[in-house]
């Protein structure tokens, strides 16, 4: 089976923090962010007692939330400076890692890899950016 969270706590009375292994903020540490976020929602779920894999109706409401932190980044975007362009984004990234640890794991740990190697696999010769700016597949 696939890990898919690893979550180093801190020692302490009452501490639900992730353990900071890193402070740089350069690209190469994004890696390392990303996990510290997922995480933040792991621990964050379980402090609110939002645990296991969620039922059909319990995902259907979490749509609204990931949809106002979406729209949320879509007005950042137009009219908000590049450092909440990058918070926003960052919601939006926090909640549907959220909607995916609300999922079987070993579902989840399967579209997860599913997702990576089909995106890993795409090449020039494969895909062109349409006019969209999206990835698609030639032909």
């Amino acid at each position: 089976m696939i890990q898919l969270l690893h979550c180093s706590r801190e020692s302490g009375e009452g501490s639900d923090s992730p353990v900071k292994t890193s402070t740089s903020t350069t690209g190469s540490a994004l890696p390392d962010l990303i996990n510290q976020l997922t995480a933040s929602v792991h621990a964050f779920h379980e402090r609110f007692g939002i645990v296991g894999s969620a039922t059909q109706e319990e995902l259907l409401t979490r749509i609204p939330i990931q949809d106002e932190e979406v729209r949320e980044l879509h007005h950042a975007i137009l009219h908000e400076t590049p450092d909440r362009v990058a918070s926003e984004a960052v919601d939006v990234l926090y909640v549907a890692i959220g909607n995916i640890l609300r999922l079987d794991p070993a579902l989840a740990a399967a579209a997860l890899q599913e997702v990576i190697q089909k995106n890993n696999a795409k090449t020039w010769a494969t895909h062109h950016i349409n006019a969209a700016g999206k990835v698609v597949r030639r032909g």
